[in-house]
């Protein structure tokens, strides 16, 4: 239930307004296994569908049920989505989930401590990462479009952790439009 992508795909199926079984299951347990060959949440089964990777679950969301769209209907919007979704699963959630909130919940660091000096190299890849997001949002509550999207749904439970951590708060200080997103 704690995993980000976990969240990401729950806040889609909230958005579509879509009654769902939640049964959590840890990483690499049989039943996820059943579904997901590496053993990775989130996993999905809806009857003889079973889908992995949260994108993938969440499009089929999007796709096969009414209600609102969670990707834009024009090709340049779609594709600004696009951009942002590539940017949280290639560069957004190492830092700020990985490097960053990780390290505080299974630190690393001498005496089982956090790694004071992993968290500072993610700080500084943050600010940068943080940045770009700030200049998206341009004083708009979603990254592209006047509705959520699934860029939207992704860097949201990200966020939530971050500014939840020891320093997060002084992490998103500069960020206004990140926080309010």
């Amino acid at each position: 239930p704690r995993s980000t992508y976990v969240r990401s795909a729950r806040m889609a199926f909230a958005e579509k307004g879509i009654s769902y079984a939640f049964e959590p299951q840890p990483p690499h347990s049989d039943p996820v296994k059943a579904i997901h060959p590496l053993g990775k949440i989130p996993a999905f089964r809806a009857g003889n569908l079973q889908l992995f990777e949260t994108s993938a679950i969440m499009r089929y969301v999007d796709e096969a049920f009414p209600g609102p769209r969670l990707m834009p209907e024009s090709p340049v919007d779609r594709a600004r989505a696009e951009q942002w979704i590539s940017g949280v699963h290639c560069y957004f959630y190492d830092s700020m989930a990985v490097r960053y909130v990780l390290q505080y919940i299974f630190p690393t660091g001498a005496d089982g401590k956090p790694d004071m000096a992993v968290i500072g190299v993610a700080r500084t890849d943050m600010a940068k990462h943080f940045g770009m997001l700030e200049a998206a949002y341009d004083g708009r509550n979603f990254l592209v479009g006047e509705q959520p999207t699934i860029a939207d749904l992704l860097i949201a439970p990200i966020v939530f952790y971050v500014q939840n951590m020891p320093d997060g708060k002084e992490v998103l200080a500069p960020f206004a439009g990140v926080r309010r997103a």
